[in-house]
């Protein structure tokens, strides 16, 4: 029998009558740009059945919409791409569709939200579940330390998890991965390699740089073909040049030995 779309049936209501999370104004530059390199960081290391979100609000009660939360970024491992009952991008978390609360939240500290990021929230995030909760200060004056991410224990409490001596915090949900502080920038660092997961602009002008070797490595070796061809042309008249210099050498013999000849007639 083949399936119903969700939107067509009567049972399920229309995806549109969910709330959504709204475009919330960053307290700074640097919050935008921190949280933006912190999605794309993620995206770079985690496949596609892994969900990197920003700001797209959680719903925690099928009867009750107005138990929600937003987090600045989420992470939710092995949830697929799409929603899961409508098969569309997801326009909000529904938990109780999902089956599967978050894996990692991030919250960036700002003056407004600090406090509540640090108490109620993340006792919230605690009590659903979430493994690991993220706290970040990217322009410092909040949070101190800066950095703070915090494991989910057995007792479902959040404990911290101690930092590295160069400050780097071990991830809960990445273990391969330390999170470590550059600038304004919140970022994951390979504990195999101890490379930075690059940023995109840093991953293109990485790129940019091998094409540009490339390039001048097919240009060296376009000179040298050149120069080999040049080389094996001069050869070639030089060879043309002493055949016909030979050439002109024996005729010039041939016509010495029979002009002797001729005197003696």
């Amino acid at each position: 029998m083949a399936t119903v779309p969700a939107r067509l049936r009567r049972d399920v209501p229309d995806i549109r009558v969910y709330p959504q999370s709204g475009n919330r104004p960053m307290p700074s530059t640097e919050h935008g740009r921190s949280q933006r390199t912190m999605a794309a960081i993620l995206e770079e290391i985690l496949p596609e059945d892994d969900i990197v979100v920003v700001e797209l609000m959680l719903l925690l009660d099928r009867h009750n919409w107005t138990r929600q939360l937003t987090p600045d970024l989420f992470v939710a491992l092995g949830v697929g791409p799409l929603d899961p009952v409508y098969r569309v991008l997801r326009r909000q978390y529904r938990l109780w569709d999902e089956e599967h609360v978050p894996d990692l939240v991030y919250e960036a500290a700002s003056p407004s939200t600090f406090a509540r990021d640090s108490a109620g929230k993340k006792d919230d995030y605690a009590a659903l579940g979430v493994r690991e909760y993220v706290q970040f200060d990217p322009v410092g004056g909040l949070l101190d330390p800066r950095l703070q991410v915090f494991r989910l224990n057995q007792w479902s409490v959040y404990e911290p998890v101690p930092a590295e001596e160069d400050g780097s915090v071990r991830s809960v949900t990445l273990p391969r991965y330390d999170w470590v502080i550059t600038g304004y920038l919140l970022r994951l660092r390979d504990r195999v390699t101890g490379i930075l997961v690059p940023t995109p602009l840093e991953r293109a002008n990485a790129e940019a740089a091998r094409a540009n070797i490339e390039a001048d490595r097919a240009d060296t070796e376009t000179r040298r073909a050149d120069a080999e061809a040049a080389r094996a042309n001069s050869e070639a008249e030089r060879a043309h040049l002493a055949e016909m210099e030979t050439e002109r050498l024996r005729a010039e013999l041939a016509r010495l030995r029979e002009a002797p000849q001729a005197d003696d007639r």
